[in-house]
């Protein structure tokens, strides 16, 4: 269990006593213990497994929503899915004295209101359709959606499994990307992963709950998991700062002698820690593209490879993501293949023939 205090995943006030998986899929189910609901895998499951593929309850189509959109969605529900949505989590009635106090006078009146009104959410005293919204909804390309089954899961820093909104199928998917034994817990990360313990203990305040998972234990026991994790996201989050500037373009990339090298080290520690999902694949598609642009066919193929074994197994190959970097390592094959006189060299990835 990844949480403590308040289960994010837990129900309502109006939850019926058994909460259920899905009747389709035999991957997991939904177990309640002392600390609220989960979801426990009911055998092995490999990585790289759709564990669920789900359409939204209640979604948003924009991202500048207030409550009074929330309200305008779910009035539009039927009963029955009004009554399913009433048996999420809701993180109200949490105290006021430890959240954020006031509202930056310098931000737009629109930006002052949004943040005023999850405030009211938080600490409201009853479950409410804007506070089980901004407990459960997740993003969506164009806004936010609560999802009934994948609020299940529960969030771990160093999660087994990577929740992503296929835009192609218009559903929120779930993998595996860690190998997960009959019994374990299937966790996500909420969060951007790259955040110190701190910044961390904050986002979280957004659920109510505390999270208990190995990488936020105790960072001033030398050589523990949590001391050594810290200092991993430390790095990654040096690596994001110092190379994002330059990723939008290979030929401006180029012009950082060591921006090879900082991605790679990037990369490293994603596998390091187990972040196995769409920004390590972002991460091998730029390399690949640096590689290019210095005529080094070779590495840019083995970097888009590993790029497209990546978005497989966090994302399927059922959306556009696949489909770019599918078109990334086709176009390296031609370029390979003019190189050699047109001599088609081996195919970059078994993976990518389909």
């Amino acid at each position: 269990m990844s949480s403590s205090v308040i289960n994010a995943a837990g129900g309502g006030a109006s939850e019926a006593a058994s909460v259920k998986a899905p009747e389709d899929q035999d991957f997991y189910e939904v177990k309640h213990t002392q600390k609220g609901y989960g979801a426990y895998a009911l055998k092995p499951i490999k990585r790289g497994t759709r564990i669920l593929a789900e359409h939204p309850l209640l979604r948003i189509n924009h991202r500048a929503y207030f409550k009074a959109d929330v309200e305008a969605a779910f009035a539009k529900l039927s009963p029955e899915d009004q009554k399913r949505y009433f048996e999420l989590h809701s993180a109200h009635g949490q105290n006021p004295a430890h959240l954020p106090q006031g509202v930056d006078a310098s931000l737009p009146a629109k930006e002052r209101q949004r943040i005023a009104e999850e405030h009211e959410a938080r600490i409201s005293k009853e479950a409410s359709v804007a506070s089980i919204f901004r407990t459960n909804c997740m993003d969506i390309t164009k806004g936010a959606a609560v999802f009934y089954h994948n609020a299940r899961f529960n969030h771990s820093c160093n999660s087994n499994a990577y929740f992503f909104w296929n835009e192609k199928i218009d559903m929120e998917t779930i993998h595996a990307i860690k190998d997960i034994e009959a019994g374990d817990e299937i966790t996500l990360c909420y969060i951007d992963p790259y955040q110190d313990q701190a910044r961390r203990r904050w986002e979280f305040q957004h659920w109510g709950f505390a999270c208990d998972c190995p990488a936020c234990g105790d960072i001033s026991i030398p050589d523990s998991f949590a001391s050594k994790s810290a200092d991993n996201r430390y790095r990654l989050n040096e690596l994001e700062e110092m190379t994002s500037a330059f990723r939008f373009s290979p030929e401006i990339m180029l012009s950082n002698s060591r921006m090879v090298a900082d991605m790679l080290e990037m990369a490293k520690l994603h596998l390091v820690e187990g972040f196995y999902n769409h920004a390590l694949a972002k991460i091998y598609r730029d390399i690949g593209l640096m590689c290019e642009a210095r005529n080094d066919l070779k590495h840019a193929a083995a970097a888009i490879s590993k790029g497209s074994e990546v978005v497989e197994i966090c994302c399927g190959t059922d959306g556009k993501e696949w489909v770019e970097i599918r078109d990334m390592a086709v176009r390296l094959d031609m370029e390979a293949t003019a190189l050699n006189g047109g001599v088609t060299e081996p195919k970059l990835s078994s993976k990518l023939s389909s």
